[in-house]
C-alpha cells in the first residue's frame, strides 16, 4: 500500500486522537481485571484531561527524536535526563 503524504498525516492524526481518547477515558480502569459496566463517564474533565504517563512518554520520545535524531534510546534518555 502506498499512501500520499496527506493521507498518511490524516491516518496518523486519527491514530493519535484515538489513543488520547482511549487513554483518558480508560484511565480509571487501568490495571483492573474486570469488564466495567459503564454507561456514563466517571471523571471530571472540566479542567481538561488529567496527566497520562502513557501519552506523556510518547511526547517525550518524539521531542527527543526531533532534537537528537532517530538513534535515541532509553539509556540515552536516562543518562541525559533529556532536558525539555
Amino acid at each position: 500500500m502506498v499512501l500520499k503524504l496527506n493521507e498518511f498525516r490524516d491516518k496518523l492524526a486519527g491514530c493519535w486522537a484515538g489513543k488520547n481518547v482511549g487513554g483518558v477515558l480508560g484511565a480509571p480502569f487501568e490495571c483492573k481485571r474486570m469488564v466495567p459496566d459503564v454507561d456514563f463517564y466517571i471523571q471530571d474533565l472540566s479542567m481538561g484531561p488529567p496527566a497520562n504517563d502513557d501519552l506523556d512518554l510518547q511526547i517525550v520520545w518524539l521531542a527527543a527524536v526531533e532534537r537528537y535524531g532517530r538513534n535515541v534510546n532509553a539509556p540515552f534518555l536516562a543518562i541525559t535526563g533529556f532536558p525539555m
